[in-house]
């Protein structure tokens, strides 16, 4: 009897000690808080154009000798994004274009795909990237009939456009030739200096 007593003593006891010490661990519990996710850099695609004859752009022209001049004036595919961003500033955004292009003459279809990082990109509207297609590579292999980009912040897709629309993306169900390594970013162009604070800035290689 004396025994159980002492059991009951202790264990009331120890649900005292409990008690008064749970308010200061939870108190501790609540002091502990978890980091929140980071946010996601917001991309809002507002323009994206070049397909078939409106991608044409003529070569820019630089005369170190007035008496000089070009025997022809070729023409490059241009593709171009205007798109938006919410952050102060967006320390880098990688584009991923596919350009496919149809040859009349043989009906045969190419796929040109690339991948570009932009840094430092302000907050705004007005924030454009373009990319090219070199006049041989339309004289051998024929006009835009389609284009797609995708933009990523930190490994994760934030914006993507494409012309034709499809449900699942036409560059990934095409059977065309692929030929990465043809698509050039402005800086690799003729183009680099034309209205040059204009453009988001390319990531240097």
């Amino acid at each position: 009897m004396h025994t159980m007593c002492r059991a009951v003593i202790f264990f009331a006891g120890l649900m005292v000690s409990l008690a008064l010490i749970a308010p200061e661990g939870m108190a501790q519990a609540r002091r502990v808080t978890v980091p929140p996710a980071a946010s996601k850099d917001k991309v809002v695609i507002r323009k994206f154009e070049g397909l078939g004859q409106s991608a044409r752009i003529q070569s820019p022209q630089y005369q170190l000798n007035p008496s000089e001049t070009s025997p022809k004036v070729r023409e490059w595919a241009r593709i171009q994004v205007r798109f938006e961003t919410d952050a102060d500033w967006t320390d880098e955004l990688e584009f991923r274009y596919f350009v496919q292009v149809h040859n009349s003459k043989n009906n045969t279809d190419t796929l040109f795909p690339g991948t570009f990082q932009y840094i430092d990109i302000p907050k705004g509207k007005q924030n454009l990237s373009t990319v090219f297609l070199r006049p041989a590579t339309l004289d051998r292999y024929g006009d835009v009939i389609g284009i797609a980009v995708e933009i990523f912040a930190k490994g994760e897709m934030v914006a993507f456009a494409c012309n034709p629309e499809t449900p699942k993306g036409w560059w990934r169900l095409t059977t065309a030739k692929t030929m990465p390594g043809v698509l050039l970013e402005r800086s690799q162009t003729p183009f680099a200096f034309v209205a040059f604070d204009s453009y988001v800035t390319a990531k240097p290689k």
